[in-house]
């Protein structure tokens, strides 16, 4: 919903609302939560 998709059941949709971030932002967040960086994690 944050980037105007829509997942169920591990498939992906386009949403029905327009996007609140930006695909890359989105990415570069999740790039840096999946490290698991005790300081990422902190912010």
């Amino acid at each position: 919903m944050f980037i105007g998709v829509a997942a169920y059941k591990g498939k992906h949709f386009a949403g029905e609302h327009e996007a609140i971030l930006d695909r890359a932002v989105w990415e570069q967040v999740q790039a840096m939560l999946g490290r698991g960086e005790p300081e990422q994690r902190a912010r």
